[in-house]
């Protein structure tokens, strides 16, 4: 959870250390939201993209929290305040109402980092062919978000 130090020790980051931090706040928010979606009563199709996402999140987290130990930059802790009052506020919802929040809530999350990356322009060569892989895998999964998105409304 990002606290007061956290906050100012971000004020000091590069923009690469930045980027970098709230990609991976994101992601531990993303892990404990398919977490979480995996026990709601929710199309098969959407359960099926909860669990690939937390795979695919795990992983990429996994890579980002090894690059940044590697420059010895702050590695967050977990998720901000605002996800996991999001995530507490979604889990009072069930059914459709919980499904359609969750797909939009992931559209939404999806389409920020894909424009933070897009947007990035790193220092390191490392970093910036890491970015480029993930910005494809962010694309695939969003566009997986989006079929899902289509299905249950159909």
């Amino acid at each position: 959870m990002t606290n007061n130090n956290e906050t100012l020790e971000r004020a000091t980051q590069s923009a690469d250390q930045k980027l970098i931090s709230e990609l991976i706040e994101s992601m531990y928010g993303g892990i404990a939201l398919m977490a979480q979606a995996q026990h709601k009563s929710m199309a098969r199709d959407a359960i099926d993209l909860a669990e690939k996402l937390q795979k695919s999140h795990t992983k990429l987290t996994e890579e980002l929290k090894m690059y940044e130990s590697d420059q010895g930059w702050l590695i967050p802790a977990g998720e901000t305040n605002e996800d996991v009052e999001n995530r507490q506020n979604m889990a009072k919802k069930n059914g459709e109402e919980y499904q359609q929040e969750w797909l939009s809530f992931l559209r939404e999350r999806h389409e920020t980092n894909i424009k933070k990356l897009e947007n990035a322009e790193p220092s390191d060569p490392k970093l910036k062919k890491m970015g480029e892989k993930g910005l494809s895998s962010l694309k695939d999964l969003l566009s997986d978000i989006i079929k899902v998105q289509k299905s249950v409304v159909a």
